[in-house]
């Protein structure tokens, strides 16, 4: 006959209760930047100014300027990734 406990603690798991851990376990600084009042509206407009100013160099067709805007904007976040974590 085997006896089980009553409760069993959880190593991890419980720590995400709130108050039961000396870190914010739910911050994340990957995403904490974009909190800021008018990060979002900033960080639109970046992108619009950037696609705007790869149409108007004419290189590239209006299609192909969000796909060059989306691998630059791929490009930069993989090199800014680490410097932020």
């Amino acid at each position: 006959m085997s006896i089980s406990p009553g409760r069993m603690n959880r190593s991890y798991s419980d720590k995400f209760v709130s108050g039961t851990s000396d870190y914010d376990l739910f911050k994340n600084k990957n995403v904490d930047w974009v909190s800021g009042p008018f990060t979002k509206i900033c960080y639109v407009a970046f992108i619009l100014i950037v696609c705007g100013l790869i149409h108007i160099s004419t290189w590239f067709s209006a299609e192909d300027c969000w796909t060059v805007t989306n691998v630059i904007h791929g490009v930069v976040g993989i090199l800014f990734s680490p410097q932020v974590s």
